[in-house]
């Protein structure tokens, strides 16, 4: 609890502004959303720490080997976040995947392709678990299998980016249009008409640039989608004559359950017509959706501006890639990116490469913005397709499909960004490597048990 307690202080001390800033004020919320976040964090490590605990003790002349020692504690460390990531679904906060704090190391997280940030977390909990180890026990051993492992792990992700096929099929040019609005601009109807003069003035620039598909940011419409929407009539009429489209994202009023909406990207062609549309599919547990439901009743979920308490989000459970001239558009909005489950599927479906649409206003000023953009990242290395980001007031630009880092602008000021995306063909089944990685570690830890019942010896 102690070790939970020092962890949330620092990491989750974003919270109470974050949280007052989304409910006007509220700090009560702001606490229990902390709170949330603290005990779920301690359970995992009072399980971790009880398990360990209970591995090492051994009969006083009989010790495991290291190495055995280390695939259990960083199996079961995985394990722990596969379980917490299943029953917190839709509340990312709570998740602790040590891998991603390799993000910024291009090298590393090559292995992401194998397995994803499950993987990842593995080589780093099997280093640490090496290198204390080799000091408390002082012996040279399990350092040079540490340094050897962290060795092979960065050789082969310099041998996968240089080798790696190119085989780009096409390219597509993008104008990220990035009205890097405050929530006190984009959620304010006093200033509605200043919001809107800014959008139709970064359209106006973003037709100059002649791209193929003008992209837009999550909810940068802050209503229900109508094709006499005197907004929408406004950027078309700025687009006549031109042959870009538009990805922008509106609400949209479900017809079925009045007072239900979804979070959408309408596709836009260069006639004004609906070419598709993407409704999100992972939906912010807490906030979009009630974090907890059962019995019929819907517990905590923090009211948008003290309006919108009722739970009138609506989740895609179907999500499919658009189809369209330029190819199959993949497009994930705001916290998809955090987890790999819907990328993963939308690959499988045959996205040829993908598009992030985020608003990030609420988290201003904070770190969650650049971890944003970094785990993302590991989604661009586990599908291999190229990922434009586009994130209000958050990191906009490209992260290839080798990861790399092609273009991103941090700024708080109104732009557009130009990037090119591109179709590298067929990769490995990630969500399938994924899936059986899990099952071995769980195999892994069971014969350890099993070995431990029937004393350790060592090898």
């Amino acid at each position: 609890m102690i070790t939970s307690l020092f962890q949330s202080a620092f990491i989750y001390n974003w919270v109470f502004a974050v949280v007052a800033n989304y409910t006007g004020g509220s700090l009560f919320l702001g606490f229990v959303a902390w709170l949330i976040m603290f005990l779920v964090n301690s359970i995992k490590i009072i399980f971790l720490f009880s398990v360990f605990v209970w591995s090492v003790e051994f009969h006083k002349q009989k010790q495991p080997h290291f190495l055995l020692v280390t695939v259990f504690a960083a199996s079961v460390f995985v394990l722990s976040d596969f379980v917490v990531e299943f029953l917190m679904r839709g509340f990312p906060w709570t998740y602790f995947f040590m891998g991603y704090t390799q993000a910024k190391n291009l090298y590393f997280i090559q292995m992401a392709e194998f397995g994803g940030v499950v993987i990842l977390t593995w080589i780093v909990i099997a280093t640490n678990v090496l290198l204390a180890f080799a000091i408390v026990n002082k012996k040279l051993k399990p350092f040079i299998f540490a340094v050897a492992m962290l060795g092979i792990v960065h050789l082969w992700g310099w041998i996968r980016i240089e080798t790696i096929g190119n085989n780009e099929q096409k390219k597509v040019k993008l104008a990220l249009i990035c009205d890097n609005s405050p929530t006190k601009l984009r959620w304010n109807e006093k200033r509605l008409n200043e919001y809107v003069g800014r959008l139709l003035e970064l359209n106006r620039k973003a037709l100059l640039i002649q791209p193929d598909i003008i992209v837009w940011n999550e909810s940068v419409i802050p209503w229900t989608f109508e094709e006499n929407d005197d907004f929408f009539e406004a950027i078309l009429k700025q687009s006549e004559g031109k042959d870009s489209y538009q990805l922008i994202s509106y609400f949209t009023a479900d017809k079925t359950n009045l007072g239900y909406s979804s979070v959408s990207a309408y596709l836009i062609d260069e006639k004004g017509k609906v070419a598709g549309r993407y409704d999100k599919s992972e939906l912010l547990a807490g906030i979009e959706k009630p974090l907890f439901s059962f019995l019929n009743t819907s517990l905590f979920q923090l009211p948008f501006f003290n309006q919108n308490s009722g739970g009138e989000n609506i989740e895609n459970k179907n999500p499919q890639p658009i189809e369209s001239k330029f190819g199959k558009i993949a497009i994930m909005i705001c916290n998809e990116s955090l987890q790999d489950a819907t990328a993963s599927k939308l690959r499988e479906q045959g996205a040829e490469y993908l598009i992030l649409l985020s608003n990030n206003n609420w988290f201003v000023n904070t770190a969650l913005t650049r971890q944003h953009f970094y785990f993302t990242r590991i989604r661009a290395i586990e599908n291999r397709l190229d990922i434009a980001v586009n994130a209000n007031l958050g990191i906009s630009g490209l992260i290839d499909y080798k990861g790399r880092i092609v273009k991103a602008s941090d700024s708080e000021k109104p732009e557009v960004v130009t990037v090119s995306v591109a179709s590298h063909g067929r990769r490995l089944n990630f969500e399938l490597i994924r899936n059986v990685l899990y099952f071995i570690l769980l195999i892994l830890s069971f014969l350890t048990i099993l070995k431990k019942r029937s004393k350790y010896e060592k090898f």
